[in-house]
């Protein structure tokens, strides 16, 4: 697709896009099922006789998406072993004292010290959140309600005025389509007339040619 002015659209970089053409609205068989598997075995010989050429060619190589992102390369990678997550470590979240032999060992101790004040702290910063939420939680949501609220309306009213534009665009084309198909019928009578008109005038010729040659 196009997405600016001056961009060139995806079907445009087939050469023979200009003879594509259809009037949907007015060829009612082309619907059917038989004309559709018609076209399709059409289109499925002629792509037979041809090598299919590189279709994304002109357009820009893929970025590299996970370039200085080591966790989320990891983790696509295990997505695509299908290897199970890790399980969330829960051990850092508990208080034990040093059993047997570790009770003896002095880093050991200090380790579970440290643990034990990171849970207090963290203790702490859960009851300021909670003394938090209760005194502005209330009206942050209902503003983040009013926010959303208003986004929805806006999004409503575009999707609304872009469905109108759509349809008024079909009625647009139907109507187009069914003047050119009355036209085309019309021009096909003509054409049929011309030729029962141009039987008896070639008879005629063809006779009076066959007199002269004599």
């Amino acid at each position: 697709v196009a997405s600016a002015p001056g961009e060139r659209f995806l079907y445009q970089d087939n050469e023979y896009s200009h003879l594509v053409d259809a009037l949907p609205y007015f060829d009612a068989e082309a619907g059917s099922a038989e004309m559709s598997a018609k076209v399709k075995a059409l289109i499925e010989h002629e792509m037979s006789s041809f090598e299919p050429r590189d279709y994304l060619a002109s357009w820009p190589a893929p970025s590299p998406v996970f370039e200085g992102r080591q966790v989320l390369l990891a983790e696509m990678q295990r997505l695509g072993q299908k290897r199970p997550m890790h399980k969330l470590d829960m051990g850092r979240y508990k208080v034990e004292p040093p059993a047997g032999v570790q009770a003896e060992d002095p880093a050991i101790w200090s380790s579970t010290v440290r643990n034990a004040q990171a849970q207090l702290e963290q203790s702490h910063l859960r009851g300021m959140n909670i003394e938090l939420l209760n005194k502005y939680g209330s009206k942050s949501w209902y503003r983040h309600v009013v926010d959303c609220t208003r986004i929805e309306n806006a999004l409503t009213t575009e999707v609304t005025n872009l469905r109108r534009q759509n349809e008024d665009l079909n009625k647009k084309r139907k109507l187009d389509q069914i003047s050119t198909g009355n036209d085309l019928r019309r021009l096909n009578v003509e054409w049929n007339e011309y030729l029962q008109k141009n039987g008896p005038l070639e008879q005629a010729v063809a006779m009076l040619t066959s007199d002269v040659l004599r």
